[in-house]
């Protein structure tokens, strides 16, 4: 049975309850995923990759970390970190059926990128973000516009490995059929993607730049927070249907 809007709806009000019920072991997920996922950034060349990569299968222990909470928001430290170290031990074929979607999706965003500005753009994704300028703030957010539009049919891999028990290339199959199912869930998430950006990109050109880095830090620690509890109730959804 396919998801519609009210399910979708629903979706976001479990999602909230999962966040007002434990909202510092949401805090603390949130912060260590970023810190993990941000930190690779800034390996020489290789860094965007990585961050991919680990942003990727970190999804596995993200969701099982939100199955515990949501099966009782009391849950330790210690099951936490059990949960997620256990869902973080997929086999090669797994992480690579997770891995595929943001890194085609990656490359996406890079062919736009090329196509609008040429290569000099690229060296910031593959030289020293330090050194290296980013891309122009039109042609960033085109980027990652595309990414994030790119990415959407893998959306339920995740769920497909970690709550459906699929593993390898049958879990990437079963996420695909999944996000074609259920049409309605990726494209509430697809726009609340393009708001969250959107509004990122009118903060970062609207403020001053220190006021910016201080309003946008508390936007994305709570979208990310609602995005990882939203994404586990729609994938709750979609397994059991």
């Amino acid at each position: 049975m396919h998801m519609n809007l009210s399910d979708v709806v629903w979706a976001l009000g479990q999602a909230l309850q999962l966040l007002a019920a434990a909202p510092w072991a949401w805090l603390g997920l949130v912060l260590a995923y970023l810190l993990v996922v941000e930190s690779l950034m800034f390996v020489p060349r290789v860094g965007f990759v990585l961050k991919l990569w680990a942003a990727s299968l970190g999804q596995a222990p993200v969701l099982a970390i939100a199955a515990l909470l949501a099966a009782g928001p009391a849950a330790s430290g210690l099951a936490m970190w059990q949960a997620g170290t256990q869902a973080l031990a997929q086999p090669p074929a797994s992480q690579a059926a997770l891995a595929l979607g943001p890194l085609l999706a990656f490359a996406a965003g890079l062919v736009l990128l090329w196509r609008r500005a040429g290569t000099v753009p690229l060296r910031f994704f593959f030289g020293n973000v330090l050194r290296d300028a980013p891309p122009a703030k039109h042609d960033f957010l085109a980027f990652k516009l595309v990414m994030h539009g790119a990415g959407l049919p893998f959306v339920f891999v995740p769920a497909a490995v970690v709550l459906a028990g699929r593993p390898g290339w049958d879990g990437l199959w079963h996420g695909l059929t999944l996000a074609w199912a259920h049409p309605w869930a990726l494209g509430v998430l697809g726009l609340a993607g393009v708001m969250f950006e959107r509004l990122s990109a009118r903060l970062a050109t609207r403020l001053p730049r220190p006021w910016s880095g201080l309003a946008l830090v508390p936007l994305l620690l709570g979208f990310v927070g609602l995005s990882f509890a939203w994404l586990y109730a729609l994938s709750a959804l979609a397994v059991a249907r």
